[in-house]
């Protein structure tokens, strides 16, 4: 009997196979579920982390990021602890930049130092990825992360969790990577804008500085700091309202200081600016104590003090109820500029002229109250300098008769109205005649004689005073030449000016007029001050120095009054002294002035110098004189300063006294 298998019921198979295949499709269905879950909360993860970036991309706070970025990754994938390093610049070593609460950053700097070590953390840096490692004690897994950022790698991120816990699905670890990525490129953009920001502020500081320096440049003096006249007429103007409102006065000084062009020919330019800088700063100290120069952002109350250019200055004083505190401080100022102080190792001392009008009454516009005030200033230079004077109407007429000086000297030239008079030199011992000294005069068609004090200043002032020059050293030589060929052989005097002296073609225009004339150089004596030759020292020894060469005798004239010393005298090439006239005038009286020529003799003739006495005119000033061995005479005892027809007459003699 043959035994069949028994049957299987098909049904039974196919319940079966089907049950488990729904199985695996419903575990697979979760998985998608699950998996789409995760992946619609990272999109949702994502799309608030890049809002969060977005808007701290401009933080300049890093640390924000990072605990901003720490709170998306503790979302994502839970660890106990985490840290952010970077990589230093300078030293290349990793360093702790922000770190959890949970965080041990003493263990941590540990940890890292053994990985390090170890190697594991350059091969976690290589990796594009999160990269898992045991900690040292086994006691925790690590999570590292490069930070990277514009291609380079800049830190690690690092994170820890207990040995046992879930680890982080492939997803989780894909999504901490994009958190950090943006991270890194918040931080970096925090970077980025953090220094244009900075460029930003550094350009808006250099625009203010430098709109506040094209400010004070528009407003200010360069050199001594002051108000220009913008800012002082602005000044003015709400000085003379708060008169007006308060029924008082304002003064305006105009301040000139006294022979200060000479400071510039002898001691240099350099000398000069910082003579004004100490004037400047004097004149703030000479106001009262309640009183301020005015700056750009001072309140603008009284007085305020400018430079007007050069060596002039001005000041304002208001809210005034009498001419007594005017005077007050006119006085102060006169007296604190007068004060001699050291610059360069020279003491310099200066004097001023200050001229003082009024508002109202002096003027009511600006124009008006400082070329008052000007007027009044050149009142006190005519009155000796060194003084004030208040504006008063009849000063216009000084004013004009000044302007026309100006007019007619800038022709006198062409018009050949200078001439020249010679002032005899006389022995001091024999009384014979044995030089002359040449003295412009100049005889106006339109005003007459005027005085050379009238119009030297002047012509100096308009730059006429070089052309001048070269006339009188012309005519000098010419008329020294024509009495040679008489067979009178006296010595002729020039004075030379400082511009003369700073011409560089002076020596050239000597050496022209020495031959056109036929002049015989070795009785040409040029005299210098001593002002002029201690300008450019150096310049100054050379040209004295050819000039010396060629046979002509170089004289210091009105010697006591300036600047020299001994030591310039030593390194000068000088052949005589001329004693100013100040000290002669009293030398019979005045014990000191008799001291001091005594002392000038006695030094020059140490030197082998020869003296000249100026300004003699009585016989008992020639008897201390020729006491004391003075060389030559100069002055209205023997004779006034004479045409050259009249000196003739007195070489024919050729004596004057006995």
């Amino acid at each position: 009997m043959t035994m069949s298998s028994p049957l299987i019921p098909e049904s039974k198979i196919a319940v079966g196979e089907r049950d488990e295949s729904l199985l695996k499709l419903s575990r697979r269905i979760d998985f998608l579920e699950d998996e789409n879950r995760w992946h619609m909360y990272s999109l949702d993860l994502m799309a608030s982390m890049c809002n969060v970036f977005a808007s701290t991309r401009h933080n300049n706070n890093a640390n924000e990021i990072y605990t901003d970025a720490w709170e998306f990754i503790q979302q994502a994938i839970y660890f106990q602890y985490g840290a952010f390093l970077t990589i230093a610049d300078e030293s290349a070593e990793f360093e702790i930049a922000w770190y959890s609460e949970q965080c041990d950053s003493a263990a941590l700097s540990v940890e890292i130092t053994h990985q390090i070590e170890q190697g594991q953390f350059s091969w976690a840096l290589n990796q594009n990825r999160a990269v898992l490692m045991q900690s040292r004690n086994n006691e925790s897994t690590l999570t590292f992360h490069a930070l990277s950022m514009s291609g380079e790698i800049k830190g690690m991120f690092v994170a820890g969790m207990p040995n046992g816990a879930n680890k982080a699905s492939p997803s989780a670890c894909g999504l901490l990577s994009i958190i950090l990525g943006n991270c890194c490129y918040a931080i970096e953009n925090s970077a980025l804008y953090r220094l244009v920001h900075e460029q930003n502020k550094s350009l808006e500081a250099t625009i203010v500085k430098r709109t506040k320096e094209l400010q004070d440049q528009y407003c200010h003096d360069a050199l001594t700091g002051l108000p220009n006249r913008l800012l002082f007429e602005d000044r003015l103007e709400l000085a003379k309202n708060r008169a007006k409102r308060n029924h008082k006065m304002v003064a305006i000084f105009i301040l000139d200081l006294d022979m200060f062009k000479r400071i510039n020919d002898s001691l240099g330019h350099q000398v000069g600016d910082k003579l004004l800088t100490v004037m400047a700063n004097r004149l703030s100290t000479c106001l009262r104590d309640s009183d301020t120069v005015t700056r750009i952002g001072d309140s603008g109350e009284s007085p305020s003090v400018l430079r007007l250019g050069g060596d002039e200055f001005s000041v304002i004083i208001s809210d005034i109820e009498d001419i007594d505190a005017v005077i007050t401080v006119a006085n102060r100022i006169t007296s604190e500029l007068s004060r001699c102080f050291v610059i360069n190792d020279h003491e310099v001392c200066m004097t001023s002229s200050i001229g003082i009008a009024l508002y109202p009454e002096d003027g009511e516009d600006t124009e008006t109250l400082l070329k008052n005030a000007d007027l009044a200033m050149y009142s006190a230079k005519n009155q000796g300098r060194n003084n004030f004077q208040f504006y008063s109407s009849g000063m216009n007429s000084k004013a004009l008769q000044h302007l026309r000086l100006e007019t007619h000297l800038r022709s006198a030239l062409e018009k050949q109205e200078f001439v020249l008079h010679y002032q005899p030199q006389v022995d001091a011992v024999s009384g014979k005649i044995s030089g002359v000294e040449a003295l412009i005069r100049w005889i106006s068609e339109s005003e007459g004689f005027v005085s050379p004090a009238d119009f030297i200043p002047i012509a100096e002032d308009i730059g006429m005073i070089i052309p001048i020059g070269e006339w009188v050293l012309w005519e000098a030589c010419r008329q020294m030449s024509e009495w040679h060929k008489q067979g009178h052989m006296v010595r002729v005097a020039v004075n030379l000016s400082a511009c003369q002296l700073r011409d560089p073609n002076f020596v050239v225009v000597v050496d022209t007029i020495l031959s056109e004339t036929g002049a015989n150089p070795s009785y040409l004596e040029l005299e210098l001050t001593e002002s002029i030759i201690i300008g450019d020292v150096d310049a100054t020894m050379e040209m004295m120095a050819v000039l010396r060469e060629r046979g002509i005798r170089i004289a210091i004239d009105d010697f006591g009054t300036g600047y020299s010393s001994l030591n310039y005298l030593k390194r000068f090439p000088i052949h005589c002294l001329k004693i100013d006239r100040s000290f002669i005038n009293d030398v019979t009286l005045n014990q000191d002035d008799a001291a001091i020529v005594k002392t000038i003799i006695a030094m020059a003739h140490t030197m082998k110098l020869d003296v000249v006495a100026e300004g003699v005119e009585s016989k008992d000033q020639l008897a201390f004189l020729r006491g004391e061995a003075c060389d030559q005479i100069q002055g209205f005892y023997f004779s006034k300063p004479l045409p050259s027809n009249e000196v003739i007459k007195l070489l024919r003699v050729g004596w004057l006294c006995s």
